[in-house]
Formats: C-alpha cells, structure tokens, sequence
C-alpha cells in the first residue's frame, strides 16, 4: 500500500507534467480522471473479502467498501488533485519542467499530509 502513495505522491505529478505538456488540459484532466477511476477500483476491489479483507466478513461489503473509498479519497484522490491543480495552474508560468515537477510533488505531498490527519480525525471520529 505504500507502494501505492509514493507513486501518487512522486510518480503521478511526472504524469500530470507529461500530460499537460503533450496534450495539453484535455490530456491532463483525462489522466487525472483515470487515474482517480483507478483508485476508486482498487479501493474498492481492497474492500473485498476474496481479496483478504477481514472485515467485509463482519461488518458486509458495502460498509467496508465505503470506509476504504474515504481512505482512498483521503489519502490518494487529494494527492493527485493537488498536484494537478499545481500543473494545470502553473504550466503557463513556470516554463521549467524540473521546477514544475518538484513544485506538483510538494503540493501532493502537503496534501498527502493533511488527507492523512483529516483521515486520523475522521477515524476518531467514527470510532
């Protein structure tokens, strides 16, 4: 699962970059949706019992599936907007595709952070 933030927060906005620079907001706005469609897939295939998940078994499928699509969004959907929004934003004015990049991943990964402490309270919270 790791695996899987670090390249939303590292890989995705390299993504993001080559979408804008060669298809332009079209492009952008299209990987950006794909890759969101994606994660919603995986959240949701995580959320099954056929994939090991212990508790759709108790507390059902639907309930589970809608915990792991709130992490998902949390945690991956805010990270990849973020760094879109930071491409999208500033491809027009940063010419320098090395300062872009960096500046798209450090928005992914504020963002990262705070999905994580929203995440943190929304847990408290429910439990």
């Amino acid at each position: 699962m790791t695996i899987i933030f670090v390249v939303m927060v590292l890989g995705f906005p390299a993504c993001a970059l080559w979408a804008a620079r060669t298809g332009g907001a079209a492009r952008l706005w299209g990987t950006t949706g794909a890759a969101l469609a994606v994660l919603a897939g995986l959240a949701l295939a995580g959320a099954s019992a056929h994939l090991g998940n212990r508790l759709a078994a108790h507390q059902g499928y639907w309930r589970t599936a809608l915990g792991t699509l709130l992490a998902a969004a949390l945690l991956g959907g805010i990270p990849i907007l973020a760094g879109t929004l930071t491409v999208h934003l500033g491809r027009r004015r940063i010419r320098a595709a090395p300062a872009l990049y960096l500046l798209a991943a450090a928005a992914a990964l504020v963002a990262f952070v705070l999905g994580t402490g929203a995440g943190l309270y929304a847990a408290r919270a429910l439990l």
